[in-house]
């Protein structure tokens, strides 16, 4: 039969028709009009197969009343397309029972128009869901407020990955900490950059701890600064390391005393050069130990200036041997005075030279005395003429012996008059023979006692 044929014959006609008849149309169920549809009975719709009712035409169905609906099963109404679902009525869909509510794909939801969707939430209809109804009820209205933990959990990683920032941001903060490793980890940039600092305060350290740098760089600096020290706690040094130095200047100072050694280490050397002098202030004295060479190295003066004696206490001779000369001379004069001689032995030559005249000036006997000779011949003249005897009472022979001769001349005549025996013993021919009438008359006939034949042997008519 032709479709002019078929769209001639009468409702009487069409109602006539037996199930049989019916149920063997094929391409003749795209024929119905309007008219033609709605002649037909309950009985006779509820016999068509799911086929068959996904294939009437849009104009038709919108001619389906209350009555003929009331026929067909879950799955029938399942069946219908979207056009269809649009076509119907607003009664119509009002009347669907809790059984043909339960039938609806989560595509014919996300489908439906607004005025279907509308005539559709009526109270008690939507309360038998299952969770992929929900989320398409959800996904439809961008309305997220309504979803339990289970609808979160029946969400696909690429549905995840398809919702709007404006979806997620309408989600009760304990579906967030409801999502699945795989569904954080199908959360994109644009989804994240956009996430309000509220549901990211749903986020778990350990789905944090699944989160690739790209993602963790996603976040706006609000969101890093709302991380709690819980939440950071499920960061790995890998991802501290893969951090964009934007992020890094948003930690707080309360964020980095929370971090663990393990963690610091993970930053980059550029990374650490970027934390706040805050930040700075609350590093421990195990923080700074935990430090390698090449992020001690990326500290620069400013923050080495910050540091105080406690925290110092921590740093290590391998650390304090890669710092320049210029933010060598940021440690303040209290750092200086702490140092012990073990850290000090880590010092270069070119690093002890590099010492301002100031810091040299607070350095103890005991600090002095444990340089090596290397080291303390480094000294210039300025910094050796600063020198007290207090400061050089402990000096070794081999420190005093290494000076030249210029270099022994800048000590003071306080120095010179504090010279012990070993000391003395110690110096060079040419130390002595630079020896002149003031530095003599402040010799005690004890130091001279201790002079050896070929020191005075040294010694010229100038000198005396």
């Amino acid at each position: 039969m032709t479709q002019t044929q078929f769209q001639g014959l009468s409702t009487t006609v069409i109602a006539g028709f037996t199930i049989p008849q019916l149920q063997a149309f094929t391409v003749e169920i795209g024929y119905f009009l309007p008219t033609q549809f709605a002649a037909l009975f309950d009985t006779q719709l509820a016999a068509l197969s799911t086929t068959q009712l996904a294939s009437f035409e849009p104009t038709a169905i919108a001619a389906m009343t209350t009555a003929q609906l009331s026929g067909l099963s879950a799955a029938q109404v399942g069946s219908f397309t979207a056009d269809e679902i649009n076509a119907l009525g607003s009664e119509v869909i009002e009347s669907l029972s809790t059984a043909q509510v339960a039938g609806l794909t989560e595509y014919q939801i996300i489908g439906m128009d607004a005025v279907h969707i509308g005539a559709f939430i009526v109270p008690g209809q939507t309360d038998g869901f299952a969770a992929t109804q929900n989320q398409a009820l959800a996904i439809n209205t961008s309305d997220f407020t309504a979803l339990t933990t289970t609808d979160i959990a029946a969400f696909t990683t690429v549905q995840i990955a398809g919702l709007t920032t404006t979806m997620l941001n309408n989600l009760d903060p304990a579906n967030i900490t409801a999502l699945s490793l795989a569904q954080v980890q199908s959360l994109t940039s644009a989804q994240l950059n956009g996430l309000n600092t509220t549901e990211v305060g749903g986020l778990l350290d350990t789905q944090l701890a699944v989160f690739s740098t790209t993602q963790l760089n996603a976040f706006v600096t609000d969101n890093i600064v709302a991380l709690t020290s819980a939440q950071l706690n499920g960061l790995t040094a890998a991802q501290f390391a893969g951090l964009s130095t934007t992020n890094v200047e948003a930690l707080t100072s309360t964020q980095v005393v929370a971090l663990s050694t393990t963690q610091l280490t993970g930053f980059t050397s550029t990374g650490i050069s970027q934390f706040s002098l805050d930040d700075i202030g609350v590093l421990t004295s195990e923080h700074l130990n935990a430090l390698t060479t090449v992020q001690f190295r990326g500290l620069v003066a400013t923050q080495i200036e910050a540091l105080t004696a406690a925290q110092m206490q921590g740093a290590t001779s391998s650390q304090l041997a890669v710092l320049s000369t210029t933010v060598i001379q940021s440690l303040s004069e209290t750092v200086v005075a702490d140092l012990s001689v073990a850290q000090l032995s880590g010092l270069s030559s070119v690093q002890v030279r590099g010492l301002t005249t100031t810091q040299v000036t607070v350095m103890t006997e005991t600090q002095l005395g444990g340089l090596t000779a290397s080291q303390f011949s480094a000294f210039d003249t300025v910094q050796l003429g600063g020198l007290t005897s207090t400061q050089t009472a402990l000096l070794t022979s081999s420190e005093l012996g290494a000076l030249t001769a210029a270099q022994f001349d800048a000590l003071s005549s306080d120095v010179i008059a504090g010279l012990t025996l070993g000391q003395i013993e110690g110096l060079s021919t040419s130390e002595i023979g630079i020896l002149d009438a003031t530095d003599f008359a402040v010799l005690t006939s004890t130091q001279l006692s201790g002079f050896a034949a070929t020191q005075f042997g040294a010694l010229s008519s100038t000198n005396i």
